[in-house]
């Protein structure tokens, strides 16, 4: 990817609301030297090259990747055409745009002096709705890898990077799936994923859609 499709492809993973998270950023990963961003849900990590170097901000504090990230030593192979199938097969439903929760940050709870909150404006849905329609893939669709969930929305960006490598084909691997955070690498690009948490709990009714990872996984 040249420079212009790499920072477009990662300014879709900032946060224009965190001042340590609206705009990418280069970091020495223990993986080596890549350009990030992240959204605190998505991770999208692409090694710096001569072309794509972008300089540090001056007063600019991003998250510390390598906090986060595992050491890869469990990938395996997934076929990306049989995930793609999965996500194709959803079907599509018209519905009032939903926008985040400025409330709460679309965490559907806040913080108050050590004390946590249900957030009234949303219902602790953490997004509320607006008076505009859109056509989207169901939303309260989740994607099962082993006991990890992963939101239709989260699963979409694996598309948008497909578009931005440009290939038919292209290496497609998990690199980590031990944690809360799903790893995936297409091509030379590294997207991390966080799983939902106590879906059984949630106020939406998920559709689960489990992904056959059977004489894949390895870990």
């Amino acid at each position: 990817m040249n420079r212009e499709t790499t920072l477009k492809l990662l300014n879709r993973f900032v946060d224009y609301n965190r001042s340590n998270m609206n705009q990418p950023f280069v970091q020495d990963l223990k993986i080596g030297r890549y350009l990030c961003a992240t959204n605190a849900y998505l991770v999208c990590l692409i090694p710096e090259t001569e072309e794509t170097k972008i300089e540090d901000t001056e007063g600019f504090k991003p998250p510390n990747i390598n906090g986060i990230l595992p050491d890869f030593k469990d990938a395996f192979d997934l076929d990306f055409n049989y995930l793609k199938q999965l996500y194709d097969a959803v079907p599509i439903v018209e519905r009032f745009k939903m926008e985040e929760c400025e409330a709460c940050d679309g965490d559907g709870k806040f913080e108050h002096y050590g004390d946590w909150y249900k957030c009234k404006n949303c219902d602790e849905m953490g997004e509320v709705q607006t008076n505009y329609k859109e056509k989207v893939k169901t939303p309260e669709t989740a994607f099962r890898f082993k006991e990890l969930n992963i939101s239709i929305e989260k699963l979409g960006s694996l598309f948008e990077i497909e578009k931005a490598i440009g290939k038919t084909e292209f290496e497609f691997k998990v690199m980590s799936l031990k944690t809360s955070i799903i790893w995936f690498k297409m091509d030379n690009v590294i997207i991390g994923m966080a799983g939902l948490h106590d879906i059984e709990d949630d106020k939406k009714k998920w559709t689960i859609l489990n992904v056959e990872l059977k004489n894949l996984l390895q870990i």
